[in-house]
């Protein structure tokens, strides 16, 4: 049991990296685009630089 946890663990890890990156760059692009289209649609005077 404890060889086999073991093993899962070292291909978790494998599997868990890059998909953990995935998942930040994902959530951080539609975070940002929210944000963008939120300021987009603010209508300030700022908005157009």
């Amino acid at each position: 049991m404890y060889h086999y946890m073991k093993t899962q663990n070292g291909w978790s890890w494998l599997w868990m990296v890059p998909m953990m990156l995935l998942w930040i760059a994902v959530l951080g692009g539609v975070i940002y685009g929210a944000a963008r289209l939120a300021l987009k649609h603010q209508k300030t005077p700022r908005a157009g630089h």
